[in-house]
């Protein structure tokens, strides 16, 4: 799932990587799901990691925030051009997404380690493949919208915890949503007061 909002300059995702076994990686039984959930605010990655703890019902969340910078140049969650800039295309190809989503004719672009198809007819990226620990890591997008809850983009309560280390970018993100947040309770509570008079 991917939802993003370009009034607030950021990206919440949430997606499963399905990663084989390394000394067994054809045994389907072997596949290990990772869920990934992470939130791109401007050019700073949030990314929500969750430990299972013995005797625990609910996993423990630990967030990490980074300045996302590739060769010293911000990379902020989407731009217009962000898979194209130094992309090499590939070509059209006709391929079957996995998962069931069928046959679609897609552009193939590479970047780096990084593969991207498009769905030419939708506009909108399909599938993804990228180098991870020696090995492929797949993703597929599917039902895209083009609207998103606010809350979708809402640093999640880990992120505010008093042991974030000193390095993580967090604690800014936080006091910048809450500052934000202020601002806007302020002229809704100055905009209600004007209304009444």
């Amino acid at each position: 799932m991917y939802e993003y909002s370009a009034s607030k300059n950021a990206l919440h995702f949430v997606n499963t990587q399905h990663i084989n076994d390394k000394h067994d990686p054809t045994n389907p039984d072997k596949i290990k799901d990772n869920v990934v959930e992470g939130l791109h605010v401007g050019a700073t990655l949030v990314t929500l990691d969750r430990f299972h703890i013995p005797f625990k019902k609910e996993p423990l969340e630990a967030c990490y925030c980074l300045n996302y910078t590739i060769k010293g140049e911000p990379v902020g969650p989407v731009s217009y051009d962000a898979f194209l800039r130094d992309a090499q295309y590939i070509g059209r190809e006709k391929l079957t997404i996995e998962y069931g989503l069928g046959e679609k004719v897609v552009d193939h672009y590479q970047k780096s380690f990084y593969h991207y198809w498009f769905d030419v007819e939708a506009g909108v990226p399909v599938r993804t493949l990228n180098r991870q620990d020696d090995d492929f890591i797949m993703s597929v997008y599917y039902n895209w919208t083009k609207s998103a809850a606010d809350e979708a983009f809402e640093l999640p309560e880990a992120c505010g915890a008093w042991w974030q280390k000193p390095w993580n970018k967090c604690q800014a993100l936080n006091h910048t949503a809450n500052a934000e947040a202020a601002v806007k309770s302020d002229f809704a509570g100055f905009m209600q007061k004007k209304s009444v008079v």
